[in-house]
């Protein structure tokens, strides 16, 4: 039967669509800021390229944990309360860190930051599930998904701006008033389903299939995809390596490398999201044409363009258009890549009942690598160059095509 929606109901379901977009393009105005400041950190702070490295460690093994757990809790008890409460911390977080000088304080706050930017995706994801049908869900997924393209490179360019102008506290204190004003704004305006706003649903809720919270259930899932999936678990730690440490630290490059100031670089850094929204689009209809049923092939196609990129890019005449350009191409191949195993492969090759785990179980693959990917990193620059950091992303893409290669001769 088709699914038929109240005009009422429907302005409803549109300002909730906004609201959920921009509140989730707004988490990255207290994560996405750290990579501007980078630079300005080091020099204020003294601090070694690795020691900052690992301020993105804490970050991300704690985001990717959080996800696991506020995942979960976002499907029994209030994603509203979830979604405002994460905010506001996340906000208290940055305000502290920006009055931070001790490495180990601000270590301590930018993982438990990690945590509170992990009550973003899916809580918020299943707000839009209890206001929308099936049919809507399906038709905004794409619209939905430019969020954090658009988030990202936006607060690129914003707190670029903000270091250039009053130094890298500013990068901390003016978002998290944005982020707290975004957290109130989100208690006000959202309500977790229909009822409370007085309309019924026309369609049918899909069920909880979680009855109570059991994070062992959880971990057990996990732990029975892995023993299945292993070779894309793997692969899903180095290709999380590859784009957490282009996300990173591609404004510290085009300081260093580029000579410009840090809202220039900002700026030229934030195309590479916005290269790499363009790259998932193409390479998922390039896969669904070509590779379809043979998705894993089409990832080993996107993971032999990005091998060759990073081993060509530092061997580029030099100049800093070259360098945009290549770092918008490397970009655009990172993200499809990440794509194509966080998001298509879990839906292919997942059943109904584990697809939802194995896109957990990657997702976290992914961020613990990226995890990784800062520190090492960091401990690169301090130790060689630029140059021997591409080397290092090529050899961990290398090894996620031999895992993905694996998967696919073991037809997964």
């Amino acid at each position: 039967m088709a699914e038929t929606v109240s005009l009422p109901l429907q302005r409803w379901q549109r300002q909730l669509i906004a609201l959920a977009w921009i509140s989730y393009a707004a988490y990255y105005l207290g994560r996405v800021n750290l990579s501007p400041a980078l630079p300005a950190m080091e020099t204020d702070l003294g601090l070694s390229k690795e020691a900052l490295g690992l301020l993105g460690t804490g970050f991300f093994w704690t985001y990717a944990i959080g996800q696991v757990i506020n995942g979960q809790l976002g499907d029994l008890i209030s994603p509203r309360r979830l979604v405002f409460f994460g905010m506001l911390a996340s906000a208290a977080v940055n305000l502290a860190f920006g009055f931070s000088s001790s490495f180990a304080l601000l270590l301590l706050l930018w993982g438990i930051n990690g945590y509170c930017q992990a009550t973003g995706w899916g809580p918020v994801l299943r707000t839009l599930s209890n206001w929308l049908s099936g049919a809507q869900r399906r038709r905004i997924a794409t619209l939905f998904g430019t969020s954090y393209v658009l988030g990202n490179a936006a607060v690129l360019l914003f707190s670029g701006w903000l270091v250039n102008r009053w130094g890298w506290r500013a990068a901390f204190f003016v978002p998290a008033g944005l982020l707290a004003l975004m957290a109130c704004f989100w208690w006000f305006q959202v309500r977790d389903t229909p009822e409370e706003r007085g309309y019924q649903r026309d369609w049918t809720l899909e069920p909880n299939a979680l009855a109570a919270f059991n994070l062992r259930a959880v971990l057990a899932g996990m732990a029975g995809n892995f023993r299945r999936y292993w070779p894309l678990s793997l692969a899903g730690l180095f290709v999380g390596f590859c784009l957490i440490a282009l996300n990173t630290w591609v404004p510290t490059y085009f300081v260093e490398e580029g000579g410009v100031a840090i809202d220039r670089a900002a700026a030229l850094a934030a195309l590479s999201p916005i290269a790499g929204s363009l790259g998932v689009i193409l390479s998922s209809g390039l896969v669904n044409r070509f590779f379809a049923g043979r998705e894993l092939y089409g990832l080993v196609g996107t993971l032999a363009g990005l091998i060759l990129l990073f081993l060509a890019f530092p061997n580029l005449p030099a100049g800093l258009t070259l360098a945009t350009l290549g770092l918008m191409v490397i970009g655009a191949f990172a993200s499809a890549t990440s794509s194509l195993t966080h998001t298509t492969l879990p839906l292919v090759l997942g059943d109904r009942q584990n697809a939802s785990t194995l896109a957990g179980l990657i997702g976290f693959s992914i961020n613990m690598g990226g995890g990784l990917s800062t520190l090492i990193v960091g401990g690169i620059l301090d130790r060689f160059n630029w140059d021997a950091v591409f080397y290092a992303l090529a050899a961990c893409a290398l090894l996620a095509l031999l895992l993905v290669t694996l998967a696919a001769t073991r037809r997964l």
